[in-house]
């Protein structure tokens, strides 16, 4: 995502989202805060060099943990927005960065619910001749039907 004029006037901020389980069996070994290194580490070395150099803006990976945690780099540019909302709307900081932590929790929960029990969009919504691909007690249940 690109923003104009985040952390300075005429310059542009590319944030690169990414979310991960920390309780998935890949990861047990490895404790959050290196976990969260890591991506991030990734992501920089795959954009940070092209988006200096190329289009002049600064690059920031936004990772975050499905429980909540953020990386480094996210704290950073979610505390200098609080920052600059705080001083813009006057009001204290510590209300701002409070709501936009929650707003950040919430469209998580949001994202993971919506990957649980899919869209319920009109336009998206069950075909009887996809479930009957599957297995068919699946099939059934999602119907409403009895096994």
């Amino acid at each position: 995502m690109r923003v104009g004029g985040f952390f300075a006037t005429k310059r542009n901020a590319f944030f690169e989202f990414r979310v991960f389980n920390p309780n998935a069996r890949s990861y047990l070994a490895s404790s959050p805060a290196s976990l969260h290194q890591t991506f991030a580490m990734a992501r920089s070395r795959e954009y940070k060099q092209r988006i200096n150099e190329v289009d002049c803006g600064d690059f920031v990976p936004m990772i975050m943990s499905s429980t909540g945690g953020m990386g480094e780099d996210m704290q950073r540019a979610v505390k200098h927005l609080a920052k600059t909302l705080a001083l813009k709307r006057n009001e204290t900081y510590s209300k701002v960065a409070g709501l936009m932590r929650c707003q950040f929790s919430f469209a998580l929960a949001r994202a993971a619910l919506l990957c649980l029990r899919g869209s319920r969009s009109l336009r998206c919504g069950f075909r009887l001749e996809a479930a009957l691909d599957g297995p068919t007690d699946l099939a059934l249940q999602e119907i409403g039907g009895d096994v």
